[in-house]
C-alpha cells in the first residue's frame, strides 16, 4: 500500500494509492472512526492503522477516488515544529 500527501484548497490530506485512483481518507472516514488523517497518524497507529486504511480504500465509494495526476503533491512526511 501506498500513502500519498497531498493538498486540496490549501488543506494538507492523506491519500492511499490504488488501482481506481488516490482516496481521499478524509472524504472517505468520518470523524472519530479510528481512521488515520494525515501520515503522521498513520505511521504512529503502525499496523492497526495500516489495516484500517486498506479496509477503507477497499470499501470507500468512488466518489471519494481522485485521480493523481490532477492532486498537487506534498512531501512524504509534512514537517512538524518543534516547539
Amino acid at each position: 500500500m501506498k500513502l500519498v500527501h497531498f493538498f486540496d484548497n490549501g488543506l494538507s490530506k492523506l491519500g492511499v494509492v490504488t488501482d481506481r485512483g488516490v482516496l481521499d481518507v478524509a472524504a472517505a472516514s468520518s470523524a472519530g472512526d479510528g481512521i488515520p488523517v494525515s501520515v503522521q497518524e498513520a505511521i504512529e497507529g503502525g499496523a492497526e492503522a495500516l489495516a484500517a486504511l486498506r479496509r477503507l480504500a477497499n470499501e470507500a465509494d468512488s466518489a471519494c477516488f481522485r485521480s493523481e495526476d490532477d492532486l498537487k503533491l506534498g512531501a512524504c512526511v509534512p514537517a512538524h515544529r518543534i516547539s
